[in-house]
Parts: C-alpha cells; sequence; structure tokens
C-alpha cells in the first residue's frame, strides 16, 4: 500500500529477476523517475532502453548488478538523466497509450472497423 512512497524515497530500483514477464514494476519505477538496474531478460530491454533509463546486465551477473548500482550512486547526473528518460518512457506502457496501440493493430488486422 506504501508503494508510491517507497520510490518516492528511493534513488535506483534494482531488479534482480532472472525472469520477468512484463515487469509492470519497472514502469512504476521509471514513473517515478527513478534509474534502473536490472538484468537484461524476458521484456526487460523492452521496457529499459540501456544507458538511457537504467543499466542492463547478463543474466546471473550479480559483480555487474553491483559494479552498476556503484556507478549510479557516485554519479548524480546519470542518475538525474536517466530519472528524467525514464519517466518520458513510461508514458508507452500509460493504459491510454496502449489502447490505442491495440486499436491500431485490431484495425489494421482486420479485427475492428476503421472509425
Amino acid at each position: 500500500s506504501d508503494i508510491g512512497r517507497i520510490l518516492n524515497e528511493s534513488d535506483i530500483f534494482l531488479l534482480p529477476s532472472h525472469s520477468e514477464g512484463f515487469g509492470m514494476s519497472l514502469v512504476e519505477a521509471m514513473q517515478a523517475g527513478l534509474p534502473v538496474v536490472a538484468y537484461s531478460v524476458t521484456a526487460i530491454p523492452e521496457i529499459v532502453k540501456q544507458g538511457k533509463t537504467g543499466l542492463l546486465i547478463e543474466k546471473g551477473d550479480w559483480q555487474g548488478l553491483a559494479d552498476s548500482v556503484i556507478k549510479l550512486c557516485e554519479d548524480a547526473a546519470m542518475r538525474h538523466m536517466m530519472g528524467i528518460n525514464g519517466e518520458k518512457e513510461a508514458v508507452r506502457f500509460s493504459e491510454e497509450v496502449m489502447f490505442a496501440e491495440y486499436d491500431h493493430l485490431l484495425t489494421e488486422a482486420g479485427v475492428l472497423e476503421r472509425s
């Protein structure tokens, strides 16, 4: 119930999952302006843009995760830049944008009629 407060009090979002379906927690972290450090697995690279909204590490490279967190801790400008970029990128996953995309795809596939 206090996810928003926790995210707002954080500086970095770390997701060390070895497998992740969609990763809504990443979108929520980006909406909160947090840079992300995560393994580059499943759909995560579709959400987090390497070097732009976060740092992606090869699965299982725990030292790489630690080094990336340290790098962001030591570089406030990078954290800030990635946080701003993350907020902008997270809009791609808003309900409004997603519904518009589904509508477009279904219309192009001939499932829905053009309005």
